[in-house]
């Protein structure tokens, strides 16, 4: 099992590394859009692989459908139920030792909230040995088109068990909601302590610009047309922002999955990927990325955004963020190179 496991951290590697080739070549024919397209899934997946490596808390949701018995007429009985769940948790009964919260859910069902510390190998019976982090093991439990297609009339209408698929469809709807979308990365990241709060702040800045290229927007569509976002800037710098998100995007999956080769091998040699990891940390100091720090130019664009608007709190610590890296990386380039 472990093994299985094991093999799909360097699958995922490998398939991310074949995707930023090709926005290597993209960037090298001058096709900058594009390569931002194929960087916000990327960028998405970087975030996720760290909770494949490192999340050991997950958080999960289980639905119960409280049917009262044929004798007992009470319409009630999901309520009582709930009540006597409620002061069995709130007593600290061994049962409950893991549930974080129980709500009501419609007329008929109650769903309680879990918090738990990873899985681990079937012959690790003392569960002291290395944690498999759920949001390994429920990529293989989710299926996209279970959540978003089933229910489909051109679908559900070729479905012999379409009772069954509606029961698969409940715990689809979790998974996604709870494991998939975007800010559940977040938050899960959050959860286990990978981010801190201001990171996860730049996480979102760097999110909502990638994802611009994607969706509609004066980002997306302007390379269409003439008066083309990308034009505004020197050709330098557009290209230059794509090799940065190449070269941290790659630096975080290298790095997550050494990192985690080395807890599970400890006579593991990784000299050489250690060095790479170095250099591409080296080489991109000054990318206001998740774990880099503001450089003196952030600081003072920073303060004279303060200064320039008076109603802002001078004293205020934070630091004001650029919300377009590209802008940020040509007045930031302008202040580097040579003139």
């Amino acid at each position: 099992m472990w093994e299985a496991y094991e093999e799909t951290y360097f699958e995922c590697v490998k398939s991310e590394f074949q995707l930023l080739d090709s926005v290597m070549k993209l960037c090298k024919d001058g096709r900058i859009k594009d390569c931002f397209v194929l960087l916000r899934s990327g960028f998405e997946m970087s975030l996720y692989f760290r909770l494949m490596t490192d999340g050991e808390i997950y958080q999960f949701d289980r639905i119960w459908n409280i049917v009262p018995l044929p004798s007992n007429s009470n319409p009630t009985a999901r309520d009582q139920t709930y009540q006597m769940w409620m002061k069995n948790w709130k007593s600290g009964s061994e049962l409950y030792r893991d549930v974080l919260r129980i709500t009501k859910v419609g007329n008929e069902s109650i769903m309680t909230t879990y918090q738990l510390r990873g899985l681990y190998d079937s012959k690790d019976v003392e569960k002291k040995g290395t944690v498999i982090p759920w949001y390994l093991a429920v990529v293989g439990e989710y299926d996209a088109d279970i959540r978003f297609l089933s229910t489909l009339p051109s679908i559900s209408a070729g479905d012999p068990f379409p009772e069954i698929t509606s029961k698969r469809k409940i715990v689809q709807d979790l998974y996604h909601k709870r494991y998939f979308t975007f800010e559940s990365i977040v938050r899960n990241l959050l959860l286990n302590e990978l981010v801190t709060e201001q990171q996860a702040e730049i996480i979102r800045i760097h999110y909502n610009y990638l994802s611009s290229f994607v969706h509609p927007s004066n980002r997306s569509i302007k390379p269409m047309l003439g008066d083309s976002y990308f034009a505004k800037t020197a050709p330098l710098f557009s290209p230059w922002l794509v090799l940065l998100y190449i070269c941290r995007i790659s630096l975080t999956l290298l790095r997550s999955i050494i990192l985690r080769f080395k807890r599970t091998n400890a006579q593991a040699e990784t000299e050489v990927h250690d060095k790479i990891i170095k250099r591409l940390e080296n080489a991109t100091l000054y990318f206001w990325y998740i774990d880099n720090d503001p450089t003196e130019a952030d600081l003072r664009f920073s303060n004279s955004q303060k200064l320039a608007r008076p109603e802002l709190n001078s004293n205020n610590t934070t630091v004001i963020y650029n919300s377009d890296p590209l802008e940020r990386l040509q007045w930031l380039g302008n202040e580097l190179l040579p003139h």
